[in-house]
Formats: structure tokens, sequence, C-alpha cells
């Protein structure tokens, strides 16, 4: 089922105590548009991809949205998303895939497919975005075999952090002395050599070789899948039986549907403990709302075109003085 929206959706609402604007309720569009650009092709050639972290909790607890959430995140095992990878040109034109190209991403072992790469205004763009002009996406977190002998997954979480960090300094410090040298380490240590000269920048080299490791591990050879950046860097328990990503259901979500699995319970407890159900708010990964930094660059451009043009035109004007003019 598509997402359908009427004029009535994208009112200022309050759930929980919570305000909801109209900008924020046309974000939550758009991302429900990707959602569903994702399930199309899912259902096509099916794939498999569940709502997960809080965008699981919603479709639990209220079928849609927690109100202080402002971001979608979707899961889906390395087949899937190498399925859905392979026909991603299939997805409307405005809709393009982070995380997995020859760009200087920084790339942290996650994904995300956007409906824009940059702030956009134009009529054509809003009439499909329901006047949003900021990004917004989905966040797909991909989940891998974990193999059960303890001495192979440190094998391959080595090689893993080694790719990222390395991938990491070339994004954020490119010319440190220590590069070079590092990037010669990282060679020897993994027995494959990078090369410069291709069309393929370094880090989207580096990132090759971390999906080809992360995926190193068949089905029969682990118990569990799991995701190798959480388990490291955050969470070593974020992992859980393969059996749990067999059975999937549909629960509305907003005004459509959205996929669950069926023993939701499993991956809602591990992350929101056992009273889940009850509404709480907690701080995010980041500062609500995530485009604030994008309402500034429309603010910026303003000043300098002397213009009011893309907040007259987007209705932007309650949110800039909510969280840029407070």
């Amino acid at each position: 089922m598509s997402f359908v929206f009427t004029e009535d959706y994208f009112k200022e609402e309050t759930r929980h105590g919570f305000t909801i604007t109209s900008t924020m309720k046309r974000c939550w569009a758009c991302q429900l548009r990707v959602v569903g650009a994702i399930d199309d092709i899912c259902k096509r050639y099916n794939l498999k991809y569940f709502a997960y972290w809080g965008t699981l909790l919603g479709a639990v607890r209220s079928h849609g949205m927690i109100p202080w959430d402002d971001d979608i995140d979707i899961a889906m095992t390395r087949d899937s998303f190498n399925g859905l990878v392979e026909h991603i040109d299939e997805l409307p034109d405005t809709l393009h895939l982070i995380g997995k190209d020859a760009s200087n991403f920084p790339f942290t072992g996650f994904y995300r497919i956007t409906n824009t790469d940059h702030i956009r205004w134009t009529d054509d763009y809003l009439k499909d975005n329901y006047d949003f002009p900021m990004m917004a996406g989905v966040d797909i977190f991909v989940f891998d075999y974990i193999p059960r002998e303890k001495e192979i997954y440190n094998s391959i979480c080595q090689i893993l952090q080694v790719t990222l960090d390395a991938a990491d300094l070339i994004v954020k410090n490119p010319k440190d002395p220590s590069l070079p040298q590092k990037i010669v380490n990282i060679q020897n240590f993994i027995g494959h050599r990078l090369n410069p000269s291709s069309d393929k920048s370094i880090v989207y080299q580096l990132q090759e070789l971390y999906e080809i490791a992360a995926q190193s591990t068949f089905p029969e050879e682990a118990d569990d899948l799991g995701m190798y950046n959480h388990m490291m860097y955050h969470d070593p328990g974020q992992h859980f039986p393969k059996e749990a990503f067999e059975h999937m259901i549909r629960v509305p979500f907003e005004t459509g549907t959205i996929v669950i699995p069926e023993n939701y319970e499993l991956f809602l407890t591990h992350r929101f403990g056992n009273d889940y159900i009850i509404p709480e708010k907690i701080k995010g990964a980041h500062n609500y709302p995530y485009y604030r930094s994008e309402l500034k660059m429309i603010d910026d451009y303003c000043k300098e075109h002397n213009t009011d043009e893309p907040i007259v035109k987007c209705n932007l004007q309650e949110e800039m003085d909510r969280y840029i003019y407070n």
C-alpha cells in the first residue's frame, strides 16, 4: 500500500504532548515516499526489509512515527541489500543511494537513500516532495552473518576496523603526513593493493574491502546476523538469531503500511527494554530537527541575495522563527 497524504495530514499536530510542525509533517511525507519506493522494489524482486530502531518502535506502539523522531530507519540482510543495489536505477529519478558510490563520502558501514543531495525549491521538485525543500531520506542498516568461531569473528573485525579508520582519516584529514604509511600498513595487513589511479576513490576501494569482509561468512557458518559496525563500536550484543529475519508482517504506519519482523519484541526489548510500549521522550543521536543546519543555509542564502523566496514558497517562516531566529 502506497502512502497517500491529504492536506489535513500536513497540519500541525500534537502527539503525546509533543508538537509536530507542518514542516516536519512534510519531511515525514518525503521520507515515507522513499520508503514506498524501496518497498516497491523489494516486493518486485522478493527482497526483505523491515522497520528498525525508532521506526519499528513507532510502528508497533502507535502505527506511526514517534512524535519526536525526525528520521526513518530500516534494516536489511546483506543479500537483500545487494539485491536492492542491483536494481537501484529503478528508483524515481530524484532518489539516490548514499554510501555506495565513488565519492569521498564518510563511509561508516551504513547507507542512506535520499530524495536530493542539495536544497531545492523548483516547482517540479516541490510538487513531488510536498513543498519540503531539504534533504529527506531513509537510513539503511545492513545485517551480516556472524561466524560462530570467535577467532574468525575477531579477524573480520580487524579488517573492518582498519578500513573504516583509514576511510575516516582520508575524508577528515587527507593531508595527514602519516597517511601514506598508514595506507601501506593497511595494504600489508589485508594483503590487497589499493589503486590511487583508479576511477574509484581510495575511500570507495576501502568500502569495497569492508563489504567483502563483512559478508565473508556463509549462513551455515553462523547462528546470528548482526551489524558489525555497531557491534565493534557501540553494542557488542547487536546481533540476533538468523531465524528472526525469516518472517515479516505488514502493519499500518501513518497513511500506509510498513514491514516489521514477526518477532519484533526481540529487537525492541534489546534496544528499548521491556517497557518499550510506554511512550518516553529520549534524546536522539542528533539535534532535532536534523534539518536545522539546512534552515540556516536557506537563511544565509536569503540574506546574501536579499530575498525571502524559498521561505515564502516553502512555508518555512514559522520553522525559521522556531529554530533559527529564536
